[in-house]
């Protein structure tokens, strides 16, 4: 049987990102014995794609993204120089695969139904730049990425918890996803990070010719799906949310938040993925 290879997924806010500051310093340690061992670690994420390559440039990752929980999945040329596989398309600089639906339709219909219905919400398509930063509390530059959505949209509700439980009865019927992050109500297609985690696992396991096995690290409601198909799931404490509810045999949940507690997990397994 051949040796088993590793690789490492993870959410950004609240995981890997501070979930107040954005700031990853504190994980530092743990990327960089990482990068030494030549383990990827791939970004599962709301954010956009425009968002991940900002970080994966800052973080010095050089690794596939998963984007927008799970709607599609890009590879970089840099780590793969040609891709036969009718899944998967092509374009200056990556291939990627999709995986949910595309954001004008995904518009399309929340518009309608928050007309027909008098339902309160608004999302980053109702907002200007500015109003962004004012909710993310986000740089202008990266609020701009934050807004160049392709496969889902992100939403406050304003709106009571009866209009919101008949909003997410009303989209999951008609085949959307309706997803709660740390900050923002996540609408896209029939895609999670855990379906995402599970094709990329796979696209790993033919490229190495080897075993793949997954550490995967989350922190909220959005994360459960990728966290129960994890090999090793890694729970990391958040100072606003509780720990999701993960159906696993064996989780490893962090003593400390965010990237403290990224580089926790990861020092705690370094013996065992070497």
């Amino acid at each position: 049987m051949p040796d088993t290879r590793y690789l490492v997924i993870t959410d950004l806010d609240g995981t890997l990102l501070d979930h107040h500051t954005y700031q990853w310093q504190a994980a530092q340690p743990a990327l960089d014995w990482l990068q030494e061992k030549q383990i990827p670690v791939v970004i599962n994420t709301s954010k956009t794609r425009a968002e991940v390559i900002e970080l994966q440039h800052a973080l010095n990752i050089n690794a596939p993204a998963i984007v927008e929980n799970g709607s599609a999945i890009f590879l970089p040329k840099t780590l793969i120089t040609s891709l036969q596989n009718a899944d998967w398309q092509e374009n200056q600089s990556s291939y990627f695969r999709v995986l949910g639906k595309t954001r004008q339709h995904i518009l399309e219909r929340l518009h309608e139904l928050r007309d027909k219905n008098n339902w309160k919400f608004e999302g980053f398509a109702d907002w200007s730049v500015e109003q962004i930063v004012d909710a993310t509390r986000l740089p202008t530059e990266d609020a701009k990425r934050a807004s160049a959505r392709e496969y889902s949209e992100a939403l406050s509700w304003f709106g009571d918890d009866n209009s919101l439980q008949a909003f997410q009865t009303q989209l999951r019927e008609e085949g959307f996803q309706v997803l709660r992050g740390g900050r923002f109500i996540h609408v896209l297609g029939q895609s999670n990070k855990g379906l995402a985690s599970l094709v990329l696992k796979d696209f790993y396991a033919q490229q190495w010719h080897t075993l793949a096995s997954t550490i995967i690290l989350g922190d909220g409601p959005n994360d459960r799906d990728m966290l129960e198909v994890a090999d090793i799931p890694v729970a990391v404490k958040s100072p606003v949310n509780d720990f999701p509810e993960i159906n696993h045999a064996s989780v490893f949940y962090t003593h400390a938040f965010g990237p403290e507690g990224w580089n926790e997990a990861i020092s705690h397994f370094k013996t065992s993925i070497i």
